[in-house]
């Protein structure tokens, strides 16, 4: 991995960052974080080294995660509510877009 040329190391880069800010199903993103941390192994880089960079954003991530999951409603009106309280309502429509932003911000961190 390190001797690769920087050309094609920062080309696949810009691949994987458009892949991952694009893709929105579960099992695509799934295939994502795999070869991301698949790369990650191949650089020989500590994973827990690497998590370390969520740590600050840590609590900004959990209430915007939060917000996502309580407030969003869907795209319609028709969108299948799990939980309600309230005002408060957690949809599958809420829990999908968790799980993915979720995903795709691990998915960055691990590529910077």
């Amino acid at each position: 991995m390190h001797r690769a040329d920087p050309r094609t190391k920062l080309i696949g880069l810009g691949l994987l960052v458009v892949a991952v800010a694009t893709v929105t199903g579960y099992s695509a993103n799934l295939l994502l974080l795999a070869a991301v941390v698949g790369l990650v192994r191949l650089a020989r880089l500590p994973l827990r080294y690497l998590l370390t960079g969520i740590k600050p954003a840590l609590p900004i991530i959990l209430v915007l995660s939060l917000m996502q999951l309580f407030f969003y409603s869907g795209p319609d009106a028709r969108t299948q509510v799990l939980v309600s309280w309230g005002v408060l309502r957690i949809s599958a429509g809420g829990v999908r877009l968790v799980v993915v932003a979720l995903m795709r911000f691990v998915d960055l961190v691990l590529l910077t």
